[in-house]
């Protein structure tokens, strides 16, 4: 099993053991179960860990786990209970991508870069090629005599390349495959699923981690790819990513989509309800105020912003 994948089932086994625990029947055979679970393997211990950090944000600060536990077990407090465990059950059942997505430890710990959510880095390698990490992402450099590589493990980097004083290309890798650059200006995004580039000079090569064909694109496109296969490209309407400039150009998107992505630059759950679809927007949002973004939604769109708190919110559409 990779480390990823012992991750993500280290994670949903833990999510799943704080639902029984908080359920309020668990027993004293229950506990020592998970006593021991906890110690069997580091990952597990880490994935308890991520699963009460994201639980806790919704009681009292420095809660410790058997506290926080005792305490949701009392019948004074069910709605809380049933929150908390409304939150775990979602990341048992696949919401845990959140958790994986915004933590991957095995990756940060010895990245060459990393951004917090809502942070942005920019960097200068040293054949001088430049470097703008976005938003929570994970950078590793890993440039040798024959090859200048860059691996990106999540979130998303712009890269202006420049020629190398030795014949050494100069690649940018994901899960999915690799981007290979010829004098170019680009963007490189990844999550689970796929790999978003947008090129805005220069062209690409492009080869899925599956096969060994090259698919090009040129300047002015854009594409995604998975593991096997890349899309076909479309054109790109604009010269340069906004997020460099701090801002989201969104022309016409579907507003689940754009809750979706402004959701990257702040910490917690950003919901867009069922209600919302079939809304969308456009405009230029400032990344740095996402609060000011949602609203600005409630006062140009039917929708009310519910909040929860400040890491659980939810558009809804206005009745």
């Amino acid at each position: 099993m990779t480390d990823d994948s012992l991750q993500t089932e280290a994670l949903k086994a833990a999510a799943l053991w704080f639902v029984q625990l908080t359920s309020g029947d668990a027993t004293d055979e229950e506990r020592a179960a998970w006593h021991a679970w906890r110690q069997q393997n580091p990952a597990h211990e880490y994935a308890w860990q991520q699963v009460e950090k994201v639980t806790r944000k919704f009681s009292s600060p420095g809660m410790s786990a058997e506290i926080g536990l005792a305490t949701l077990e009392r019948p004074a407090s069910p709605g809380r209970r049933k929150l908390l465990q409304h939150i775990a059950t979602a990341v048992a059942l696949g919401g845990l991508g959140w958790i994986s997505y915004r933590t991957a430890p095995w990756q940060s710990w010895s990245a060459d870069y990393v951004t917090a959510v809502g942070e942005q880095c920019a960097v200068t390698l040293q054949d001088g090629s430049q470097l703008t990490l976005n938003t929570d992402s994970v950078v590793d450099l890993r440039f040798s005599p024959t090859e200048r590589r860059i691996v990106l493990h999540r979130g998303e980097v712009f890269i202006n390349t420049t020629t190398d004083t030795h014949p050494r290309p100069f690649i940018a890798a994901t899960a999915h495959g690799d981007v290979t650059a010829l004098g170019t200006r680009f963007t490189l995004r990844c999550d689970d699923h796929l790999t978003r580039v947008e090129l805005f000079d220069g062209a690409l090569g492009i080869r899925t981690a599956t096969s060994q064909d090259i698919h090009y694109l040129k300047a002015g496109q854009s594409t995604r790819f998975s593991q096997q296969l890349v899309e076909t490209p479309f054109p790109l309407n604009r010269t340069q990513p906004g997020w460099l400039n701090g801002i989201l150009v969104i022309d016409d998107m579907a507003l689940p989509d754009f809750i979706a992505d402004l959701g990257r630059y702040r910490r917690g759950y950003l919901i867009a309800d069922k209600s919302v679809e079939g809304l969308r927007v456009s405009g230029a949002f400032p990344i740095g105020d996402t609060d000011r973004v949602l609203d600005s939604l409630a006062t140009t769109l039917p929708v009310d912003v519910q909040r929860f708190t400040d890491y659980w919110i939810t558009i809804k559409r206005r009745t």
